[in-house]
């Protein structure tokens, strides 16, 4: 499965960054959320400025490390992001994105469609 990509959507360009279905597991960091977040955080980087990011965590587990990865990676490329929206968004990680938006000073959306998201962020 291909966790980072590039897109078209509306004619604009979407990168997606993957973390479906992961769980972060202390003892490795093959594959593990945290890990990967800093792989999402390089792969966006490359991108280019102006960038809309569409984040995928359904059925993630998202535990402290993670959150601190996540709010990390909002703050390192807030400067190169237009937009960013979530997806898989229940009301426990609403919660959580909430926190990553406060202690980040971002305003990342959640959604609970792709489509939705897609829509947002192309608009």
């Amino acid at each position: 499965m291909e966790r980072f990509f590039t897109g078209l959507y509306n004619r604009k360009k979407v990168i997606f960054n993957n973390y479906s279905g992961l769980v972060d597991d202390e003892k490795s960091e093959i594959n593990s959320v945290s890990s990967l977040i800093e792989e999402g955080i390089l792969y966006d980087f490359k991108q280019g400025t102006n960038l809309l990011i569409l984040i995928d965590v359904t059925n993630c587990f998202i535990n402290g490390r993670v959150l601190l990865k996540f709010k990390e990676a909002a703050s390192r490329t807030k400067k190169i992001t237009e937009k960013m929206a979530v997806i898989g968004i229940s009301d426990a990680k609403s919660m959580l994105l909430n926190a990553v938006n406060f202690f980040a000073k971002t305003n990342i959306k959640g959604f609970s469609k792709r489509e939705d998201a897609l829509e947002w962020l192309t608009s």
